[in-house]
């Protein structure tokens, strides 16, 4: 009883409908795939927590003020690694980058051990040098620097920890993260999606595939004699 043509939707319909300059699956990093009729992802604002804050917690650091974010720290002297400081994230999957600050002094540690975890599972680890200041980007009136690179965060829980097992003093001041994107999708080739409309899906279905973890499913081009075509 409707002659209208069903509405595309929004990760394939050429439109930046959460006006964020990016178009579309694969472009938009909040669509899924091409059938995804939602480009509008979570809010990508970072988020901090300082030492004090909800969702810090330590055992064996002393509280000091004076210096630091917010004018506060929290050290630990050289140790086994048995005293720690945590930021606990709550947070939707994706893609994180993460940030720490400190306040530097000769005596820190060349190898403040900081590791980042997705729940309880370790995903990169990284020794700071806290003798020096941080310098990689600058927020919230302080420097900070990276923790590792980008991180792949599967559950609803991203923490940072620092421990003590180090050849100096070490700060734990505030923690950023900031979400970058969403899980990364499966391969075109094993997402059960006709990605190239040619009424084929995957491997080993599609020609167009090598293997399920081949991230292009669009067949290879024939030939020019025998493509059908007066080339």
């Amino acid at each position: 009883t409707d002659e209208k043509d069903p509405s595309k939707p929004q990760c394939s319909d050429g439109i930046d409908n959460d006006n964020d300059g990016k178009i579309d699956y694969p472009n938009d990093p909040d669509c899924v795939n091409i059938y995804d009729d939602q480009e509008v992802g979570e809010s990508l604002s970072p988020l901090l927590i300082d030492n004090g804050d909800n969702g810090y917690s330590s055992q064996g650091f002393t509280y000091f003020t004076g210096q630091g974010y917010l004018n506060d720290v929290a050290f630990a002297a050289s140790g086994t690694g048995s005293n720690s400081a945590t930021w606990r994230f709550v947070v939707n999957p994706g893609t994180y980058k993460i940030y720490t600050t400190w306040s530097a002094h000769p005596n820190r540690a060349t190898d403040s051990p900081f590791s980042v975890m997705d729940g309880n599972t370790i995903v990169t680890s990284e020794n700071i040098d806290q003798q020096l200041a941080p310098k990689e980007i600058s927020n919230s009136g302080v420097m900070w620097d990276f923790i590792g690179s980008e991180i792949i965060i599967t559950s609803g829980e991203l923490n940072v920890r620092l421990t003590n097992k180090a050849n100096g003093y070490v700060i734990a001041d505030a923690v950023r993260i900031e979400r970058i994107g969403d899980l990364p999708g499966p391969p075109h080739c094993n997402d059960s999606i006709d990605n190239d409309n040619d009424g084929k899906i995957d491997y080993p279905n599609d020609i167009g595939c090598t293997s399920n973890n081949d991230t292009d499913e669009k067949d290879p081009s024939k030939p020019q004699c025998s493509d059908g075509i007066d080339n």
